[in-house]
């Protein structure tokens, strides 16, 4: 019994991990509502002990820059998976005042396919008895040192945000999200869209009005934009609990 119960738990730990790492869709409410309780940080939660199994722990794979371009505002790409369903004509009731603040929205970065594949390999041998990284807990920033985007090209994002006139609260210290905010039309300017207000269910909430648009330089280095609509999240049984601005399904 005992037994079945650590490997229960294992199971569990491992899920968890990897739904936390951004390996599972992460457009929707579930997803933003588990990013939401784990800090808005992919990666936090791994722990902060050190390992005492002996033997050659999995190579990390180096960060490269891939924003090999200049960061040009007037080459722009569709960022999709950001509209909320309810985000309609027939509920728009007029736009949000310019001045409204839009703060703590979240730009995910996004790691390359072969470091997000280390990077899972790395999560299952946590939890393989026969691996030397078996239980080897690593904090936010080994993981950033080990698997995030690279300065240069957080720089690159960081900077762009910047020059339009919005301002970075913080960079996660995994290097996979950007903290950051500004007026509704500063946010709407850089992002290439309105923000409105909807009636729905007799509840007024905002959402962007059309998709975002980010640098075409910017593309292989961004994952989403949290933030961007209202969501309302349930607790179990009990009704709504709060409002948030993170995508919905």
């Amino acid at each position: 019994m005992k037994s079945a119960t650590r490997i229960a738990s294992a199971a569990l730990m491992l899920a968890l991990a990897l739904i936390l790492a951004g390996t599972s869709d992460i457009k929707g409410q579930n997803a933003a509502a588990a990013v939401q309780l784990a800090g808005n940080s992919p990666t936090e939660g791994l722990g902060t002990q050190e390992s005492n199994v002996t033997g050659a722990p999995l190579a990390a794979t180096e960060a490269e820059d891939r924003v090999l371009t200049p960061v040009d505002s007037r080459q722009r790409v569709v960022l999709s998976g950001h509209m909320p369903v309810w985000a309609k004509a027939e509920n728009d009731v007029g736009p949000v005042p310019p001045d409204l603040p839009l703060d703590h929205l979240m730009l995910l970065l996004a790691r390359s396919p072969e470091q997000q594949q280390a990077f899972e390999q790395f999560l299952k041998a946590q939890q393989d008895r026969s691996s030397p990284d078996y239980h080897h807990w690593l904090t936010s920033a080994e993981i950033g040192e080990r698997w995030g985007v690279s300065p240069h090209d957080i720089a690159a994002v960081t900077n762009w945000l910047e020059s339009q006139g919005l301002h970075v609260n913080v960079v996660s210290k995994s290097r996979t999200r950007i903290d950051f905010g500004g007026t509704a039309s500063a946010v709407a300017t850089a992002f290439g869209m309105a923000i409105r207000y909807y009636q729905v269910n007799g509840e007024k909430r905002f959402s962007i009005a059309g998709e975002p648009h980010i640098p075409a330089a910017l593309v292989p280095v961004t994952r989403c934009i949290y933030g961007l609509s209202t969501v309302k999240y349930y607790s179990a049984g009990s009704g709504p609990v709060r409002s948030s601005w993170y995508p919905p399904p």
